[in-house]
């Protein structure tokens, strides 16, 4: 295994949610050894599934790969490929914390939009698909969260279980979210708001 210093660039791809994995924590110490003097993170929903993540990975993880940690949900891998590229890969959520020298910020730059070509951002403008994110602690004790796609029917379907829907429909035409965002109403048996 080649030593990280001389590696130009380090890339981790991973949960977007989680700091206080392994895979994080080998990630912090290859900038700290590599000295990489520049850091940034992206993160987006992807609709790639776990089996193409672990074929991917696979291929990915054969040679160079300095950390691999297998979960549910894909796996968490820190590799360092020729030219200096590396990354985490896991199912749902991609997030992307790369380390570089000013010198390979093209590469850096061309490399984001390779991982962006093999993982890309998810298609959020599915009218009755909303992405929901559950909190819950670990048994380690740290925050995990589990993202669900769940459909939603529209205001218009789920309107007459509500007696008292007047205020709501004027709210749920006035309402314009955010680009992706949508507003979630939960709602129960006829009747129970």
């Amino acid at each position: 295994m080649r030593s990280l210093i001389e590696s130009p660039t380090v890339f981790d791809i991973g949960f977007a949610d989680s700091t206080n994995s392994l895979s994080f924590r080998a990630f912090v110490d290859a900038l700290i050894r590599g000295g990489k003097k520049y850091t940034t993170q992206i993160s987006w929903e992807t609709d790639v599934d776990s089996i193409q993540h672990s074929e991917r990975i696979q291929r990915l993880s054969k040679d160079n790969c300095l950390f691999l940690q297998k979960e549910h949900r894909g796996a968490r891998v820190l590799v360092e490929l020729p030219g200096g590229y590396g990354w985490v890969v896991a199912a749902e959520k991609i997030s992307v914390i790369t380390a570089f020298d000013s010198k390979a910020s093209e590469r850096h730059e061309a490399f984001l939009r390779e991982v962006k070509n093999e993982w890309p951002v998810s298609d959020t403008q599915q009218e009755n698909i909303i992405q929901v994110g559950f909190w819950s602690v670990s048994p380690q004790g740290f925050g995990v969260k589990l993202n669900r796609k769940l459909e939603a029917q529209t205001w218009e379907d789920i309107q007459p279980n509500y007696p008292k829907s007047e205020p709501l429909s004027r709210l749920m035409q006035e309402f314009t979210p955010a680009h992706g965002g949508k507003m979630l109403l939960w709602h129960g048996i006829p009747g129970t708001g």
